[in-house]
């Protein structure tokens, strides 16, 4: 997704601000909260698509969700956008907030803080980052596909094990790719820096 400068700078602030209030509100549930709206669309592929029951049908549903959740989501954030700069912030922030899992919280009384960010709030961080809110809510449609329907049901056994092996993958490269940058954009300015030193 290609941002103007405007749209670029709502993202940041509404990232910012749907941290903030995860970190400070922790998980809320609501009618129009973003896994509810996600759990239907996994309701409708399930019954549209898994039908006996193998991982190829789990892996189809995975990517038939996620198409819907990336084309509702995309169409929300054009109708605001078009609406007025205000309302594309606030439906960003709270796609922001509901994206971040709900363990992310100050009253999180398991693990430390730094343990519950860098699980729970930095992947959707850095996906946002690349992608703006669209990327985030499909980074939080991968568990709720996941953990949806209780493993012990035989049939839904292999049902979340494509989005649980996608979710782990992208997690676990958020986690390793977020300090690379860090680092390459650190020594890239020292370099920078000294090159500099070098003109007369």
């Amino acid at each position: 997704m290609f941002f103007t400068e405007s749209i670029l700078y709502i993202n940041i602030f509404s990232l910012i601000l749907g941290i903030c209030l995860s970190w400070y509100f922790g998980g809320t549930d609501f009618p129009f909260h973003t896994d509810r709206l996600i759990a239907s669309f996994v309701s409708y592929c399930e019954k549209a698509v898994y039908r006996e029951g193998s991982f190829k049908e789990g892996a189809i549903a995975l990517t038939l969700t996620l198409l819907m959740v990336f084309g509702v989501t995309s169409l929300l954030l054009y109708f605001t956008k078009n609406a007025g700069s205000l309302w594309y912030f606030i439906l960003s922030t709270f796609i922001i907030y509901t994206s971040i899992n709900e363990r992310f919280s100050t009253f999180q009384q398991s693990g430390s803080m730094g343990q519950n960010f860098l699980q729970y709030a930095l992947p959707v961080v850095f996906y946002s980052i690349i992608a703006g809110p669209v990327a985030a809510v499909l980074f939080r449609t991968l568990p709720v596909i996941a953990y949806m329907n209780p493993t012990k049901v035989e049939k839904f056994q292999q049902f979340g094990e494509p989005a649980e092996q996608t979710y782990n993958i992208l997690r676990d490269t958020a986690n390793v790719l977020i300090p690379v940058l860090l680092w390459i954009t650190v020594n890239m300015r020292k370099s920078v820096r000294y090159l500099k030193s070098f003109r007369p």
